[in-house]
């Protein structure tokens, strides 16, 4: 009896300590992935488009500076569901300025339209 007690408690044992293992992989690749994302300020129209170019999942982009006047400017970004990429302004948009975005998973915030 006491025999077979001992196997079980090794095979729980062994059993914990694989998941345990499991659990510690899983856990660094989470903190990989967000230890990549990263996050680009941008101040002129060409720069916004320089880091469009290079976002990856998880990215954010940070439009600061001086706002911008008369602007057509195109967005195509590829997030995913559970990292979208997320372009903030925090800048107003005036006169005749355009917006057009493509893509998937993509957040926008602060975006002001203003005098057009």
């Amino acid at each position: 009896m006491f025999f077979l007690m001992r196997h079980m408690l090794q095979r729980i044992v062994k059993m914990l300590k694989q998941r345990c293992v499991f659990l510690t992989v899983l856990l660094l690749a989470v903190c990989h992935s967000i230890a990549n994302a990263e996050e680009v300020r941008v101040e002129t129209p060409a720069a916004l488009q320089s880091a469009v170019k290079s976002a990856q999942p998880g990215d954010v982009i940070k439009i600061v500076g001086a706002d911008w006047s008369d602007v057509k400017i195109k967005l195509y970004l590829e997030g995913t569901k559970e990292k979208p990429i997320t372009v903030q302004s925090q800048i107003a948009f005036t006169g005749a300025s355009e917006l057009n975005l493509l893509g998937e998973y993509v957040v926008l915030d602060g975006f002001t339209f203003r005098n057009g």
